[in-house]
């Protein structure tokens, strides 16, 4: 109880940063609020995957030498009188020129006085962790391309797109030999992540281009071809395609579905978001699309 007291700010701390409450009240609710800026999100894990070798490779370059960085500085920081705030004199916009709202959240945190050092000290320690998972995230994209080139294959080739129809309820119509037609379904915006609500389903179809796929959700979470082929998927983000670094890779027979197609994001055996990444298209039943809820701020 008494710690508790302690962590209680006397005046709380008003924010208006992207993704963090409008206030905060203690320092406990600060970390737990910075903690969920650390992680890397699917959508921002999709934008990392379409950068080109040079700019993926300049920004693990910048990403490990900015957290080398604040792990040298954090050190000479704890415990040095005015040290906090000639650190973020130093730290210029042009540090976090990839991290807009950690930007923002640092320029308010700056105005803060002295006495409130432990508060910029944990966004620092927080920041550094963020760069850590998206380095982690870098090399990983970097080691995925380098498995590929080595796996040249006719999977090279140039990827189709498939032409589709969706259509809508009363209307016939005729379809050429390219198109495919899929009823009530949506099209996800591709590099965007789609919340899904299917927290009593038994399975989720998804069309990836005009392939149809399941994941079924029994004993254990499974990712479902048309022959019945199964993939088991793994709790937090799955990368699906026909590349072979993917998590779980689509058979080269279906051609239409990109090496790199989507990421279906697993929370407690079930999917909760799919982003696509495809250049055909990733497309699920409207009934599945979550309307995310408006999130009241504290007054």
């Amino acid at each position: 109880m008494g710690s508790a007291k302690q962590n209680k700010f006397s005046q709380p701390l008003h924010l208006s940063v992207k993704g963090l409450p409008e206030f905060i009240t203690s320092l406990e609710q600060f970390d737990q609020a910075l903690s969920r800026k650390t992680l890397i999100t699917s959508e921002l894990f999709a934008k990392l995957l379409t950068l080109d070798d040079d700019r993926l490779n300049s920004l693990t370059s910048a990403t490990r030498q900015a957290a080398d960085l604040l792990q040298r500085v954090l050190k000479r920081a704890v415990g040095s009188p005015n040290a906090v705030d000639e650190l973020f004199r130093k730290l210029g916009s042009a540090f976090f020129t990839e991290d807009h709202s950690w930007r923002k959240l640092f320029m308010t945190l700056s105005a803060l006085p002295s006495k409130r050092d432990e508060i910029k000290l944990l966004a620092l320690s927080k920041y550094r962790n963020y760069l850590l998972a998206r380095l982690a995230a870098l090399n990983s994209i970097g080691s995925n391309r380098l498995q590929s080139q080595i796996h040249v294959t006719a999977d090279s080739e140039a990827e189709s797109v498939t032409e589709l129809v969706v259509q809508r309820p009363g209307v016939t119509q005729e379809l050429s030999s390219s198109e495919t037609i899929i009823r009530d379904v949506v099209q996800l915006p591709k590099g965007k992540t789609t919340p899904v609500r299917a927290e009593d389903m038994a399975c989720v179809d998804v069309w990836m281009a005009k392939r149809r796929f399941r994941i079924e959700m029994w004993d254990k979470t499974s990712f479902i071809d048309s022959h019945g082929q199964s993939a088991k998927l793994k709790e937090g983000r799955n990368l699906i395609g026909r590349a072979l670094h993917n998590d779980v890779v689509v058979d080269a027979e279906y051609p239409e579905v990109s090496r790199n197609h989507m990421i279906v994001d697993i929370r407690d055996g079930r999917p909760v978001g799919i982003t696509d990444l495809s250049s055909g298209g990733t497309f699920i039943s409207r009934t599945l699309v979550s309307v995310p809820k408006k999130v009241a701020r504290a007054s």
